[in-house]
């Protein structure tokens, strides 16, 4: 059509119906095709070209060519899931489109066709992570990344095994809610749920490899701690500094003080909370000492030093404490 329109001189506009389709189950509107989104993207294309050589490719038209566009990979995506072929091919074949980047730009849009599409999408992901196996997660991924920004990014095949096994996590992943899904692997690993079958501290990690939560692979760090670890997956730093300093003043730590205490200096950092930082390494350095740990304590110690911090009371005590331990034989 487009190239009939580069012929003519004069464009008419008749409302008669003058030709009307034929619909065979077995033609290329009908019947999935592995180049089908080759030709999507190649239509787009002469689309683009077209109006561009035309000088009338303005922002409307760029919205509406997004429009058809993900109208055109969406039949694509159809035709691909109803085809008689593997859950792997299927997934396959959507996670190109998923992951090409001209699907990316056209999703910018709002209208029926995106929700339709990833629509779709979604529906694949969840039949994937209801009955596929290990082998198909991989295909599953770069679905699982443009209908789930949040979760999907950092999502990995062990999350996906254990949302397999776990409907109410694979529901959490599905709806993208990643701060709920967090707080969900969270629990599971302090109630030591699926602790023997998988690594989950790691799997956390991987979801929230940004969140100061991340440094904590120990699963007995969770189950000791598991309101402060809500804190911090939920991003609430300052409370989650205020109990932490309350703990440690009262001397109520009952396990894992050296990654407590890193905890909490990691924190404090974060927040820029200056005085609890200075805390933190005093006790850091209290902690290394009493495990005659004295290279490390040393090494708190000129850190302290160096931020003028050398006068105090209780730095001055842990000098005295820590020349003694090396005076002795």
């Amino acid at each position: 059509m487009l190239k009939y329109l580069e012929q003519c001189n004069r464009i008419g506009i008749d409302n008669s119906a003058m030709y009307h389709y034929r619909i065979r189950k077995n033609s290329v509107s009908y019947e999935y095709n592995p180049k089908r989104f080759e030709a999507n993207l190649a239509y787009c294309d002469h689309i683009r070209t077209f109006l561009v050589n035309h000088h009338t490719f303005d922002a409307q038209k760029k919205e509406w060519l997004k429009r058809v566009y993900l109208s055109s990979i969406s039949e694509s995506v159809r035709l691909a899931l109803g085809a008689q072929n593997t859950l792997r091919k299927k997934l396959e074949v959507c996670g190109e489109i998923a992951a090409h980047p001209q699907t990316a730009e056209a999703l910018q849009c709002s209208s029926n066709e995106r929700t339709n599409f990833l629509e779709m999408l979604r529906q694949l992901a969840s039949i994937a992570l209801q009955r596929g196996t290990e082998a198909d997660f991989d295909a599953l991924l770069p679905v699982l990344r443009l209908v789930c920004p949040q979760c999907g990014v950092h999502t990995s095949g062990e999350l996906l095994k254990l949302c397999q096994k776990d409907a109410a996590l694979q529901s959490l992943l599905l709806q993208d809610n990643l701060t709920s899904l967090a707080l969900a692997l969270g629990e599971r690993i302090a109630h030591g749920r699926y602790i023997k079958q998988f690594d989950l501290p790691g799997i956390l990690a991987g979801l929230l490899p940004e969140n100061p939560i991340s440094t904590i692979r120990d699963a007995k760090f969770y189950r000791t701690y598991p309101s402060l670890c809500a804190e911090v997956i939920k991003g609430n730093n300052i409370n989650a500094l205020d109990g932490m300093t309350e703990a440690l003043m009262n001397c109520q730590l009952s396990y894992g003080a050296e990654s407590y205490l890193q905890l909490y200096l990691t924190l404090a950092a974060l927040e820029q909370q200056v005085p609890a930082f200075l805390f933190g390494k005093v006790k850091l350095a209290q902690f290394y000492l009493e495990k005659r740990d004295i290279a490390a304590c040393k090494d708190i110690l000129q850190e302290l030093d160096e931020m003028g911090m050398e006068e105090q009371d209780d730095i001055a005590a842990i000098k005295l404490a820590l020349k003694e331990m090396e005076t002795k034989p």
